[in-house]
């Protein structure tokens, strides 16, 4: 795993600490003790976001591509759209094969 932070005294690879939910409130100087060296430093948390696009031409006017979820019982399957992630009930038609399956 990588380490978190590196200690400003000593350059030991660090973990940050989260024990009960510390150190996660942005804007706030946070104080952790290194255990290489054991002084105590201060960091500050940064939360970010990642996004990744993907295209769903299912809303821009082609068919969705309707696959069944994976459900047990089976009797509680719904098909749910592999691009926007809609779901709709079966057909009876589905409903009676993804039965025999």
């Amino acid at each position: 795993m990588a380490a978190d932070v590196q200690c400003p005294y000593c350059g030991a690879d660090i973990e940050i600490n989260h024990d009960d939910g510390y150190g996660y409130t942005e804007g706030t100087l946070h104080q952790q003790e290194c255990g290489k060296c054991e002084k105590t430093f201060t960091y500050n948390t940064t939360i970010s976001f990642d996004y990744e696009a993907f295209k769903a031409d299912c809303l821009n006017g082609e068919p969705h591509v309707w696959k069944p979820t994976t459900t047990a019982p089976k009797e509680w399957t719904r098909m749910r759209c592999e691009a926007c992630e809609e779901e709709r009930p079966l057909t009876p038609e589905e409903r009676q094969q993804i039965m025999a399956e």
